[in-house]
């Protein structure tokens, strides 16, 4: 039998699109991985310090959509941006800081945002991933993100 790119490996999912959240976490569960779901990239931020749990989480990838809002009570709406996050990601003295890291959108000017995303840090940059991938791009970028940083 051969083994899964994910067996015995953490994902963190930084996704706010409820269906899209859904379809990543299945896509990534069944490539092997345990998946962690968060929002926004200030709840990653808290999931990978440790937070109210006290001790940091080793990542063995990190899949972000490259935008994401937060509600506040006062419905405020704090917009992240995947590519500022990435960056302070790469930065960081965190056990994270070389986890691969797979940044995607549904921009409709991806290849902008690609040199940008490359740029911060990111290892893949893919638009985002659609139920029926024939070619299956999410795989793919998956294991060159998987290979660029082992």
């Amino acid at each position: 039998m051969t083994k899964k790119i994910g067996e015995g490996k953490i994902a963190l999912l930084i996704e706010d699109d409820t269906v899209h959240k859904k379809i990543v976490k299945m896509r990534l569960q069944m490539m092997g991985f345990i998946v962690v779901t968060t929002i926004h990239h200030r709840e990653a931020d808290e999931i990978i310090s440790g937070g109210k749990q006290n001790h940091e989480i080793k990542f063995d990838l990190i899949v972000s959509d490259n935008n994401t809002y937060e509600k506040s009570y006062s419905d405020f709406i704090k917009h992240y941006k995947g590519i500022n996050w990435i960056k302070k990601l790469r930065k960081s003295k965190t056990l994270n800081k070389n986890t691969p890291t797979i940044l995607h959108t549904a921009s409709k000017t991806p290849a902008k945002r690609e040199k940008e995303a490359l740029a911060a840090g990111a290892d893949v940059f893919l638009h985002k991933v659609i139920p029926s991938d024939p070619d299956d791009a999410f795989l793919k970028a998956v294991q060159k993100a998987m290979s660029k940083r082992k």
